[in-house]
């Protein structure tokens, strides 16, 4: 119970510093550690954590009539939790959760943001349903407070209207400004590099530019370098806008996850994903334990097959 108390003593600001503080090894460990407190006696339980303790407390509580929007956090009908992720590339590793009660039910649902942009985030929605209550993980028989359970429509059980609305205003002004630069940048880059493949590196540049005007091709060149590198931009850093991307199929690599928490204290929680069985992944596949196509009986697998996808830390938004 020393690792609740600790969390205990700190501010909420103090906390979120947990993500870059904490190796990849400290998150593993922190997992097991978590798992002490339910060979506790209940009257130290009760000591340190206090009479009243639940977990319910670090998610939305009450019934919703209106769904909540997505405005930075200060909707109260909508909790947000920033994680970190251990054993899967880097592309992921960093991720944001957001949970909420759909209108005029007391469900608990909740979204992964992968932070990647439209184009990621309408590929991967990754909307989840949350069970708060006691579980076991598979295979290995370990306790957990919670699970979020990543099922696939109809199942999940949302519609368009249980979707939190999101207020992106200020995320477009900031996409649009940045766009805008880089597509001055692009541009000024097309031009120089076509104008040195006229004249060579040692011209002075108002002679590339004039020959430049000189030549159409090569100012057409100039001008497609900078739309292609500017329409990649543009699709690759686009905010996600409202609405939210409509839940569908989980797509590789996270079909069939399950995330198992513990509560480390207030406000953190550390978890394990875990996926059922499937085919076994090709030779080249190149990240051990973060395979998309299952496998067999791989290492860190349960007695049928289930194998642990990756570990993580989330720590509640102040």
């Amino acid at each position: 119970m020393a690792i609740w108390e600790e969390v205990e003593t700190l501010q909420p600001e103090q906390r979120m510093k947990l993500l870059e503080k904490l190796t990849d090894k400290d998150i593993e460990k922190l997992w097991y550690i978590a798992g002490d407190r339910y060979k506790v006696d209940a009257s130290i339980r009760n000591k340190v954590m206090g009479p009243d303790y639940s977990v319910h407390k670090e998610f939305p509580l009450g019934f919703e009539e209106a769904r909540p929007t997505l405005s930075g956090g200060e909707d109260p009908s909508l909790v947000r939790y920033h994680g970190r992720a251990v054993g899967i590339p880097a592309l992921v590793r960093n991720f944001e959760k957001v949970f909420w009660m759909p209108p005029m039910t007391t469900e608990l649902k909740g979204r992964v943001l992968l932070r990647k942009g439209s184009f990621v985030g309408t590929l991967w929605p990754l909307y989840y349903h949350v069970n708060i209550a006691p579980s076991v993980v598979p295979g290995t028989g370990e306790l957990a407070d919670a699970t979020l359970d990543y099922l696939d429509p109809p199942f999940l059980g949302l519609n368009a209207a249980d979707i939190p609305q999101v207020d992106s205003s200020t995320q477009l002004r900031k996409y649009w400004t940045k766009l805008l630069l880089l597509s001055i940048v692009n541009a000024a880059v097309g031009i120089g590099v076509a104008s040195r493949f006229m004249q060579g590196a040692s011209a002075p540049v108002g002679t590339l530019l004039k020959n430049l005007l000189q030549r159409p091709f090569f100012l057409v060149f100039a001008g497609l370098f900078w739309m292609m590198a500017t329409a990649l931009v543009a699709v690759v850093t686009l905010p996600e806008t409202s609405p939210w991307p409509f839940p569908k199929r989980h797509l590789p690599p996270f079909e069939g996850l399950v995330d198992y928490l513990r509560h480390v204290g207030p406000g953190v929680f550390v978890g394990v994903g875990w996926k059922p069985p499937g085919r076994r992944p090709p030779t080249w596949w190149p990240w051990e334990g973060w395979i998309p196509w299952g496998t067999t009986r791989p290492p860190n697998s349960g007695l049928n097959g289930e194998r642990k996808f990756f570990t993580f830390i989330m720590v509640r938004s102040p």
